[in-house]
């Protein structure tokens, strides 16, 4: 798990990015936000956790192969980092 803290005016629009394009699960109050690079999906598991906070539990890297998909569980800190800053970045660029 990761956290990353924004300045009050970044948080506020990336929760609302998130609250428009992310799918909100309401039994934990955490969103599945949903990022590609180069051909493979990556699903973000993130947290609001206030005072322009959020943390990412972890994330889903879905591989598309000939026979079907392949799931991959990512916990490692320097890969979440990395994954939350394209995320933001590909926000940006929208």
């Amino acid at each position: 798990m990761v956290y990353r803290e924004f300045k009050p005016e970044e948080f506020k629009c990336f929760k609302k990015e998130l609250d428009e394009n992310a799918v909100k699960n309401t039994s934990n109050f955490n969103y599945d936000a949903v990022i590609k690079i180069e051909g493979k999906d990556y699903i973000l598991k993130i947290q609001p956790e206030g005072k322009n906070k959020i943390s990412i539990l972890h994330a889903l890297e879905i591989d598309c192969e000939e026979f079907g998909k392949s799931y991959n569980i990512i916990t490692d800190s320097k890969i979440l980092v990395a994954l939350l800053e394209v995320l933001i970045w590909q926000k940006i660029q929208q």
